[in-house]
């Protein structure tokens, strides 16, 4: 909620309370946002220093020097937990982190089991055409493009634009999506 409104959940967001099953818990008090920004000041005036001290003048230099800084910073501030048994569970086997965060929209095919996306066209790939069916699609860089219908992943086709233009090559439409939906609107894209 922000300001009395509920919010969309992002596309993270989805997948870590609806298909992994873990509760996220916002930052909601100017105390705990306070504490991060710390940490991030704190590590930004330091570290710098920290390297100059060392006359370290490159990335590469930084790269192998940066363990040390860590080992050195939490020797000085880190605390030990009250609590020391791991909070981390295993992901499991169900579970593949590729589709797990790939982009996921929900879309309907049409008579011929295509539908379209952001003015591209597809058609799954299966024996017996999916027809008129609520769909979720999925596509990254990892993956390409996937449908996923009654528990099972299916393949999925690229057959072109749905306006007249450029037909663009299949890799170019993987990286044109995951530019509009990663980068240029991708926090205000609702998750499917």
């Amino acid at each position: 909620m922000l300001a009395g409104k509920t919010l969309d959940k992002t596309q993270f967001g989805t997948i870590v309370e609806d298909r992994v099953g873990i509760t996220m818990i916002s930052a909601h008090t100017p105390q705990a946002k306070g504490r991060i920004e710390r940490l991030w000041g704190t590590l930004h005036d330091r570290l710098p220093i920290w390297l100059a001290l060392r006359n370290i003048t490159d990335m590469e230099q930084a790269n192998r020097q940066i363990c040390q800084f860590i080992v050195e910073y939490n020797s000085k501030f880190a605390i030990d937990p009250e609590i020391t048994e791991s909070a981390f569970v295993p992901l499991g086997d169900l579970l593949d982190l590729d589709t797990l965060l790939s982009v996921r929209h929900e879309r309907v095919t049409d008579n011929c089991g295509c539908f379209s996306f952001q003015n591209f066209i597809f058609q799954i790939d299966c024996n017996k055409p999916i027809v008129r069916k609520k769909i979720q699609f999925l596509f990254s860089e990892k993956i390409g493009f996937l449908a996923f219908y009654e528990n099972s992943y299916y393949p999925v086709s690229f057959l072109g634009l749905r306006r007249k233009g450029a037909f663009p090559h299949l890799g170019d439409v993987i990286k044109i999506l995951i530019q509009k939906n990663y980068y240029d609107d991708g926090r205000l894209q609702k998750a499917g």
